[in-house]
């Protein structure tokens, strides 16, 4: 699952900041939240019963559950539960509270309903962004910085943040120009706004001209006004700067380098829409000398490779220089992740070719850790595919991985893909498919895709969809609903002859079919033949594979075999997609609206049950007689030291309850760290270590999300969609704003996380 999806796909679901206020002080300015220096109020036992009921709600996702008493109580702790869980239950039931909510006195209370009318404006941005505005208007000055260094449960709700943050996510037209006219406001207020603008920007991938003028101002700074760096935010979640303001964002980026914050960051990223003039800012960023973070050299690589030959030069040039040895490789930290990012980056071996093939040979010393050999292979394969291009018989690439793991088997199966899948290949390929390594396994199972010539495609998709794990499973339901006409039997080449066309007619019946059968014509103009229908056998497996998925609570799984059903439009299964359009869950609706539209060939809609979902059984560890401490600390033993998440109950308390839960009983131990980007993530908690599932016999988490901001070291629950957490942690390795909002945080961890890699093992977690 990733933010967050799958070790494979692009975060930017994975997809999609976190979580929940403690709610346990009283604060009755309207223009801060709660978590003030009062003294803890005590509860009555009228409010605890409300309290109670108001959080089974919404681990239930029962909006009904929360009544206009709950809105109007005159204990602020009972409007700020009911805020909070309208917000977070982020249906379209729980729009009229939520805008009841929004006008309520507390601040607390303010900030939740914005936040969860940020949520549910699909249906009227416009209508929203001018209540969210409104509402702005009425509150004070702010008395803290959005960006303050305090711990996410120790940091005040901000209403103010949290409405312009709803306006930038609504992303109506009104949006913008709304946003624009904030940044003239105070520091704090005009540092949200341009976060709002970054939500703004990746939903549209533009802003106008003007505004971007104004953010690039802030973040300039002067004399008399210091720079606002969160306004280079947005800048870095636009497609494409207007030409007439590149000098001056290449000015204003660049002079911004010389600055450590947290948004240096989006500055390194900015600088790509600079051209050829941002050349040597980023080459000497990614040189490093100390001053610049991991995070930031690495995303120096990567604009440097949008910058065509001129950036593929200097990735050369910075590889030859930073090409370190094997025991520096091996210790890992930025000797391994800079030189591996760059590589990566690289898209011919051409400027580099000298380097990449010492690299390829690079040794580990005698005394390598297990860890450190992986280190070493992970730069070798990577060089050495590169060299390889379509010869997956390459000595430096079967050799490439030190221990015969799965990392040379996943660039094995990348040089092979490279080429059509017959003859040696061929044979090479269908060893691939059965490799003990579960990710080669997925990986050679994409290629079918984008290889129809693979003779037997049919049965390498059923076996894949009976295999152990989840993941081999998901990829093959995935490729078939991308690419149907690999599930299907031979052609059907018995066609009627018309009697016009006589044997013209049964010869074009005997051709082959075109490479894409879903469009109505080939290239030469003519109506593609018909396929037949999917291999029964197939249907069978996928079948079986959704009642697995169903019985393991597994839904990213379930997702991938509903949409290959519809793909394949089976009818048979209509009755059992009827009853997903009726679940508690938004992402079983979701696919299975798309599944049974393709079905019937008219659109579908599954609107929210009116009856509560089942109440997650972690919810009677923090509600029950004996609640759990608010604070736990996971002590995770592994390949790159000592590591520590230390678990806040008040701010995702369910999800909490689970993951102290499974660590309790072991589920951690062995388990790898499956996926590792040196700029962004690192995530852990899959059981096969391929990013897909979680225990079985729990069901997926809800949602537990808050307006708070995903900062550096910031722990938060992976997803596959909404509601779908399971046991799947990320901790963050750089501050990242789209996050925020979109996963639950659950905590922050410390150690050097820095030095860990893909690959890596937790050994044992213990629980403080």
């Amino acid at each position: 699952m990733s933010a967050l999806r799958s070790w494979k796909r692009a975060i930017g679901v994975l997809a999609v900041g976190l979580v929940g206020c403690s709610g346990k002080n009283e604060g009755t300015d309207a223009g801060t939240a709660s978590a003030s220096a009062s003294a803890p109020r005590m509860v009555s036992s009228s409010s605890e019963e409300r309290l109670r009921h108001i959080e089974g709600a919404e681990q239930t996702r029962f909006v009904v559950d929360v009544g206009a008493d709950d809105l109007t109580n005159r204990d602020p702790l009972v409007r700020r539960a009911a805020a909070r869980a309208l917000a977070r239950i982020a249906t379209p039931a729980a729009r009229a509270g939520l805008l009841r909510a929004l006008s309520d006195e507390d601040g607390e209370v303010i900030t939740w309903a914005a936040y969860g009318l940020g949520a549910t404006c699909e249906a009227a941005r416009e209508e929203t962004v001018a209540a969210l505005a409104a509402r702005a208007l009425d509150l004070p000055e702010a008395s803290r910085a959005p960006n303050a260094a305090d711990a996410p449960s120790k940091s005040s709700l901000d209403p103010f943040g949290a409405i312009a943050r709803a306006i930038g996510r609504c992303a109506a037209s009104t949006s913008e120009p709304t946003l624009a006219a904030w940044l003239g406001s105070s520091r704090p207020r005009a540092a949200m706004s341009a976060l709002a603008l970054g939500d703004y920007a990746s939903a549209k991938k533009r802003l106008r001209e003007e505004t971007i003028a104004t953010l690039l101002t802030l973040a300039a700074g002067s004399a008399s006004s210091p720079s606002v760096p969160e306004a280079l935010f947005p800048l870095a979640r636009v497609d494409n700067v207007p030409p007439s303001i590149v000098a001056r964002l290449l000015d204003v980026t660049s002079a911004r380098l010389a600055d450590k914050s947290d948004y240096r960051l989006f500055a390194v990223r900015g600088l790509s829409h600079a051209k050829e003039g941002a050349l040597p800012h980023l080459e000497r960023v990614l040189a490093g000398g100390g001053s610049f973070t991991g995070p930031e050299r690495v995303e120096a690589a990567r604009a440097l490779a949008k910058l065509g030959n001129d950036g593929q030069i200097s990735l050369a040039n910075a590889l030859r220089k930073l090409a370190s040895d094997g025991k520096s490789v091996a210790a890992g930290g930025d000797a391994f992740d800079v030189p591996l990012t760059i590589v990566l980056a690289l898209k011919t071996p051409k400027e580099a070719k000298d380097t990449l093939t010492s690299l390829s040979a690079l040794g580990a010393p005698d005394g390598t850790s297990a860890s450190g050999k992986r280190r070493v292979s992970a730069l070798r394969c990577a060089s050495a595919k590169l060299l390889a291009d379509t010869n997956f018989k390459d000595p430096l690439l079967v050799a490439c991985d030190l221990d015969k793991g799965g990392i040379g088997t996943r660039a094995l199966v990348e040089v092979v893909g490279r080429g059509a899948l017959e003859g040696p290949r061929l044979d090479v390929y269908r060893k691939l498919l059965v490799d003990t390594d579960v990710r080669t396994r997925e990986a050679a199972i994409e290629l079918l895709g984008a290889h129809p010539e693979v003779p037997d495609a049919v049965m390498v998709l059923q076996t894949a969809l009976s295999a152990k794990e989840a993941g081999v499973v998901a990829t093959a339901a995935e490729v078939i609903a991308k690419a149907p006409r690999l599930a299907s039997q031979k052609p059907d080449t018995k066609k009627k002859k018309k009697k016009d066309k006589g044997k013209d007619a049964e010869k074009a019946a005997s051709k082959d079919p075109p490479k894409d059968p879903a469009k109505d014509k080939d290239a030469s103009g003519d109506a593609p033949e018909a396929l037949g229908p999917p291999a029964a056998e197939l249907v069978k497996a996928l079948e079986a594979a959704l009642d697995r998925a169903q019985k393991e609570h597994d839904p990213e799984l379930l997702a991938s075999v509903v949409d290959a059903l519809g793909a394949l439009a089976i009818k048979d299964v209509g009755p059992k997609l009827e009853t997903l359009c009726a679940s508690t869950y938004p992402i079983e609706r979701e696919h299975a609206a798309s599944a049974l539209a393709l079905l019937t060939g008219s659109k579908r809609t599954c609107k929210p049950p009116e009856t509560a979902g089942p109440p997650p059984p972690e919810l009677a560890l923090v509600s029950g007689s004996a609640p759990m401490v608010k604070e736990t600390t996971l002590v995770l033993d592994t390949d790159a030291g000592e590591l520590r998440i230390a678990l806040d109950l008040s701010l995702a308390p369910v999800a909490v309850a689970r993951f102290v839960d499974l660590a309790k009983g072991g589920y951690y131990d062995g388990n790898i760290m499956h996926r590792v980007d040196p700029s962004f993530v690192v995530q852990f908690g899959s059981p096969h270590g391929d990013g897909y599932g979680g225990p079985p016999d729990r069901i997926p988490l809800r949602c537990e999300t808050s307006p708070l901001p995903f900062e550096t070291l910031s722990v938060g629950v992976a997803l596959a969609g909404r509601d779908t957490g399971s046991s799947q942690l990320f901790v963050m390795r750089a501050r990242h704003p789209h996050l925020d909002g979109g996963y639950a945080i659950v905590g922050k961890a410390s150690g050097p996380w820095d030095l860990v890699s893909e690959g890596d093992t937790i050994r044992r977690v213990r629980v403080e």
